[in-house]
């Protein structure tokens, strides 16, 4: 395993929250599986273990995954015994779920209309990215239609360096450079929207935007 994919594939004794059964032995199974699902992403994969009595794992592709909740849905039609094992679980059950593996589906930023096409084991992966752009879509409405407000307790995220300092809405006071460069990746999410500021003259730290209110006007084209 390379060094950067190292601490993103789990090994959790997972919970059985549901499974629905669908004409021609189709299943759709929901899992607890935290770490997993904070991980999966469209195009993700786990390896399952159907039963004690069958050794080997079983890998499905990830349906949907909810991060918040901590579950991860499959979709899966029974072929063979280990799957027909895997049908019989009832919630409650325990199984144990390594995941999520695969690299997911990079999006074409300059492309943003996606036809998604699938069939057979290729279908769940689909259903994942739909929702997916769905929800970024949703965001992306919610912010342009200028009545976008941030709740209480979300915060900015400092793209600077290394400094400390003290901020508020109304300004920063610091004296550290930075730039780009030298940017966070991690970052809270508020209605699928995350906030990034470069300051001026220096770091910032805990910059609340609880309450702000946003609007958006789109930059003009570039004619050049």
């Amino acid at each position: 395993m390379s060094s950067e994919n190292r601490g993103t594939i789990f090994l959790e004794e997972a919970r059985v929250l549901d499974q629905k059964a669908f004409d021609g032995d189709q299943y759709v199974i929901r899992v607890a599986a935290p770490k997993c699902a904070a991980r999966a992403e469209p195009g993700s994969f786990a390896h399952i273990s159907v039963d004690a009595a069958i050794p080997m794992r079983r890998p499905l592709s990830i349906m949907r995954a909810d991060a918040k909740a901590g579950w991860i849905e499959m979709l899966y039609k029974v072929v063979g015994s280990g799957l027909h094992a895997l049908a019989a679980r009832k919630a409650g059950d325990s199984l144990s779920v390594l995941g999520p593996i695969g690299k997911g589906f990079t999006l074409h930023p300059d492309k943003p209309r996606t036809l998604l096409i699938g069939g057979g084991v290729g279908i769940p992966p689909m259903v994942f990215l739909s929702d997916r752009l769905r929800e970024d879509k949703r965001a992306f409405d919610e912010f342009t239609s200028g009545h976008f407000e941030f709740g209480a307790g979300v915060s900015a995220v400092a793209i600077t360096a290394a400094a400390s300092g003290d901020v508020g809405t109304t300004g920063a006071s610091a004296s550290a450079s930075g730039g780009k460069k030298d940017a966070k990746t991690a970052g809270e999410y508020h209605k699928g929207i995350a906030v990034f500021v470069i300051s001026k003259g220096g770091a910032l730290v805990d910059a609340s935007v609880a309450g702000q209110k946003y609007s958006y006007k789109p930059r003009a084209a570039n004619k050049d």
